[in-house]
């Protein structure tokens, strides 16, 4: 075994304790830096969340708004087909009520002219 020289042997303990202190400096950096992306991971997770519930209640709000608007459009066409069958319902007894009368009014006109004629 070789003796080593007191000089020596300051200079390796001096080097350990360099190589030990840097050591726990580098565990702390990345205990920290563990730490903060672990944050930041979270952060950016809420900010997610928060995205998408927002672009579901407006997808939602969307839908919804076209729902009502394709159930108004559905009542608006009801409506006018109703419409539309009622007014030719009316067309229709307002021609029979025409035709009645203009076949009671041709019965009716042979009879008069005859009582007038006779």
């Amino acid at each position: 075994m070789e003796a080593h020289s007191v000089e020596d042997l300051k200079q390796q303990k001096g080097f350990v304790r360099e190589q030990r202190r840097q050591y726990k400096e580098l565990k702390e950096l990345v205990r920290r830096h563990h730490r903060r992306t672990a944050e930041l991971i979270k952060e950016q997770a809420g900010r997610v969340a928060e995205l998408q519930a927002q672009h579901q209640r407006r997808r939602a709000a969307l839908v919804k708004g076209r729902k009502r608007d394709g159930k108004k459009r559905e009542e608006k066409d009801l409506k006018k087909k109703m419409d539309k069958k009622r007014q030719e319902k009316i067309n229709d007894a307002k021609s029979k009520d025409r035709n009645a009368t203009e076949e009671y009014g041709k019965d009716i006109n042979p009879i008069y002219s005859r009582r007038l004629c006779s």
